[in-house]
This record gives structure tokens, sequence and C-alpha cells, in this order.
């Protein structure tokens, strides 16, 4: 290991151990939150932010320049709102490297049971990716929710949730992201979840989704896989158990690809991520996932993941995430990388 690795891992490790001594250390922030929520929050005006640093070191000396670096990916602004006759707004933007909208939509609530949000959104189907970057268990989304499921849209969405736990999600979307509809093709999008909390305050929740889309010659989401010239269709579920002990989840995307026009379905893309662990001196955790992703007709995009992560949650607005990556089948430290994200949002 060269001296500049050495330095790197010994400051990683550092961070980390630094991370379980801070417990101690914290003191209760409620007053200063009580203020921010006095300033910025109430039904009809919410202002939330966001702000993300991450640290990115590859072992690999041949790998990009960006491997080795520091960003922040994160700089968001929200503001939301509901308004008189049942109606609501969502502005949501990014300004991190170049500003770019998130969300902004108009809605209308009858009750928890029925909402229809039309504008810019997220249409609604991976779980993981509904979460906000502020709330994700490790520095990234899994492999295959970033290759089919990270990306908002133009659209309607019904949606709502029952008094049982159970709740739905049905939209149609112009199938371009914020872009206008360039094929005349719409991108359908649905799921089913439901949420239980059971008396010694366990959590679970449940979730069923698929999709249907065209595309001519454009790639979907974050642009892991092949330009999709033809119809695509994506389906999943996913689970949760959560209590104050531990954490165990998990999910799974599939979809079926177009890539040429050919009016069958050339790859079978599959990916899933399993995530275990357990919490400790209150405000830590430490979680192992299990990330996979398959294609069938492509070899070469085939990659298996394990992710070892320590988080801390020094205050209701803070929070560290130290990540380990490495492929289980290669051993070999260039092979491997190191990721931390440190946030503060309200």
């Amino acid at each position: 290991m060269k001296p500049s690795q050495k330095l790197f891992s010994t400051l990683l490790l550092a961070i980390a151990f630094s991370l379980l001594n801070f417990s101690a250390a914290a003191q209760d922030d409620s007053s200063f939150m009580d203020e921010l929520r006095d300033l910025f929050k109430n039904e009809s005006l919410s202002v939330g932010a966001l702000v993300q640093v991450q640290g990115l070191y590859d072992f690999d000396d041949q790998a990009p320049a960006s491997s080795r670096s520091f960003s922040l990916p994160t700089a968001r602004i929200k503001l939301s709102g509901k308004l008189d006759g049942g109606f609501n707004y969502v502005v949501h933007f990014d300004a991190a490297d170049n500003p770019i909208l998130l969300d902004a939509t108009a809605g209308y609530s009858l009750n928890n049971a029925f909402n229809v949000t039309a504008g810019a959104q997220k249409p609604g189907i991976s779980a993981e990716f509904l979460k906000g970057p502020q709330d994700l268990d490790f520095v990234s989304r899994s492999q295959v929710v970033k290759a089919l499921a990270e990306n908002r849209d133009i659209g309607v969405r019904v949606h709502g949730r029952f008094d049982q736990g159970l709740g739905y999600s049905v939209g149609m979307f112009n199938g371009n992201n914020l872009q206008p509809n360039d094929n005349d093709a719409f991108y359908y999008a649905g799921r089913l979840s439901f949420d239980a909390e059971f008396k010694d305050g366990t959590n679970l929740a449940l979730g069923a989704n698929g999709s249907y889309g065209e595309q001519d010659n454009k790639s979907i989401a974050a642009g892991t896989i092949p330009f999709i010239d033809g119809e695509y269709a994506i389906f999943g579920g996913d689970v949760r158990v959560e209590n104050s002990g531990f954490i165990m989840g998990g999910e799974f995307l599939s979809a079926l690809i177009d890539y040429s026009q050919s009016g069958e379905f050339d790859d079978t893309i599959m990916g899933y991520q399993v995530t275990g662990g357990f919490k400790f001196l209150e405000k830590a955790q430490f979680l192992v996932r299990w990330d996979s992703f398959q294609s069938e007709d492509i070899p070469a995009l085939n990659s298996d993941e394990l992710v070892i992560a320590l988080n801390y949650l020094p205050t209701e607005q803070t929070k560290i995430r130290l990540n380990y990556i490495f492929p289980p089948e290669q051993a070999e430290l260039e092979n491997h990388r190191i990721a931390v994200n440190f946030q503060i949002g309200f």
C-alpha cells in the first residue's frame, strides 16, 4: 500500500472511531430545532434544506481522477405547503454543480386516501428511490435502483393511504425525464405498499411495483444500460423490518427491455440488495449490504458488491456515513473503495 493510501485509510479509520466517541459529547439540540420549526415550518409554507459533502477514495491507481476526490452531491432547497380548499404545492431544486429542478408539483388532497399530484415528481416505484438522500442507509443507492428507477418525470399521479396501512400510487408520465414527451408514448407506473407497527415498536413495510414505457433510442435513469429503442417493463418488490435494535430489508427490481425495435425483449435485467444490521450507542448503526446487478444480454454489466457501513447521527439534523465497498470475489485492494458522506438538513 502506498503512503498516500495508508494516510487516507488511517484518516478514515480515525473518523470512524471519532464517531463512536461523539455520543458521549453530543448535546441536546432540541432548542435549535424548535427555533428552526418556528422560523421555517408551518402548514402554508415549509422550507427545508439539505447539504451533503462526500469523499471518495478508490484504491485502484488506474481509476478515474473523480474516484479520488471530495464533492458536493447535494445542496437542496425545498418549499412546500397546504393551501385553502385542499390544494398543495412543492418546489424542490438542487444547486449543487449546475442548478437543477427536482420536483415542482401542484396537488389536491381530498383526504389521506385520495390525492392527485401533477408536475415534475418521482414516478414512485422503487422504495429506495422514494427515500430522499438524507434517509438512505448507505452513501449511494443500490446498483439496480440507479440503473432502472433513479429518475424524475413530468406527469399526473393519484395516490393515497388507508387507515389499515395500505397505500397505493398510480401515475402516467411523459417518460422523458423532465423533458416534454417526444414520442407520443407515455410511461405508466404503479405501486402498492403496506405498513404496520407492532406493539413492541417494530415497523414492517412491504411494497410491490410495476411500470411500462417506450423509448426512441434514449437512456433511462442513470444511463447504466444501453439506449433503449423500443418497449421496456420494470417490476419489483421490497421489504423492511426495523425497530430500536436492528434493521433488516431488501429490494428486488427486474426489467424486460427491447433495445432495437425488434418487437421482442432483447434483455432481462435483474438486481437486488439485501441489508442487515444493528443499532448501538443510541445514535450509531452498523450495516452490511449485498448489492447485485445482472444482465442476461450484456455480461460486462454484471456486478456484485458488498458494502459495510458505519452510520452516526449526532443530532436530529446531522448524519455521517462511512462505507467500505468491494466485490466479494476480488480480494485485491485495488478493487476496493471508501466513501464518506456528511450531511446537515432540516
